[in-house]
């Protein structure tokens, strides 16, 4: 083999070494090892470049994390790109949203992946009633402030009645008392999952008039199980979302039809 040939298939597997995941690199181990058989007669350069590359990788992987699964912290505008190549290139079976009104949904599930069969929305937010008696206790108190009246609740109210006409499955139910903290989704799949954290802020005094509490222009904690410290903290993400929903929510129709004391006491 002629050097030009060397360096052409050296470059290739190299090529091919950076852009498989660690996890990949055994089962692709035999494959590789065939295409530089060739080149035995030159072992201890390729060890020494195959060796140098892996630790290489390693290196940029562990301070970095790989591509769309690092984990980081990020802002809106990269959550919403994180978010269209998971969609596109996972499989994701359940996406479960832990929100304050649920008027960003089209924020996290683009109407496109809304039409997928095998997609189940679980949309946890807060109930209309209390969001009404805190804002209605706010805007009495600023009224002659001129900013815009804090007016959530009619949102909050007009999602539950909302018609789903997707492929996809869609549940909502609304949690309690509690003020809006968390701004969570969480995309399962059957063979990884998928996390984002952020909070919520609160402006005891907002400028621009609303809500005191604000969740645009977040930045939040992006997470993926591809590693086991990061699997473990979105199982416990995902464990408070599930008492929330199990526990400390109720569905539309309970808000509707039954008395707000006989709910939440």
């Amino acid at each position: 083999m002629n050097k030009i040939a060397y360096i052409a298939t050296l470059i290739g597997v190299l090529l091919a070494l950076f852009s498989a995941s660690p996890d990949e690199w055994l089962a692709n181990a035999g494959e590789w090892a065939n295409v530089l058989a060739p080149l035995k007669k030159y072992s201890w350069l390729l060890v020494a470049f195959i060796f140098g590359a892996i630790a290489n990788q390693l290196i940029i992987r562990f301070f970095r994390g790989t591509g769309d699964e690092r984990t980081a912290v990020i802002g809106e505008s990269q959550l919403s790109e994180k978010i269209r190549q998971i969609m596109s290139n996972e499989t994701i079976t359940e996406a479960k949203i832990f929100s304050y009104t649920g008027e960003t949904l089209g924020d996290f599930i683009s109407y496109q992946e809304r039409y997928k069969k095998e997609l189940t929305l679980k949309l946890l937010v807060r109930n209309w009633i209390d969001e009404g008696l805190d804002e209605a206790e706010f805007n009495e108190n600023r009224l002659l402030t001129g900013r815009r009246n804090w007016d959530k609740s009619n949102n909050i109210e007009a999602l539950s009645k909302s018609r789903w006409t997707y492929a996809g499955k869609r549940e909502i139910r609304f949690y309690q008392q509690n003020h809006p903290l968390l701004r969570v989704i969480i995309f399962n799949g059957p063979e990884k999952r998928f996390c984002y954290l952020s909070l919520y802020e609160f402006q005891q005094s907002p400028g621009g008039g609303g809500s005191v509490f604000k969740g645009s222009n977040s930045t939040g904690i992006f997470l993926s199980s591809h590693s086991e410290n990061e699997d473990r903290l979105i199982q416990r993400i995902e464990s408070q979302f599930d008492f929330y929903w199990n526990f400390k929510s109720v569905s539309a129709e309970d808000v509707q039809s039954t008395g707000y004391e006989s709910i939440f006491s």
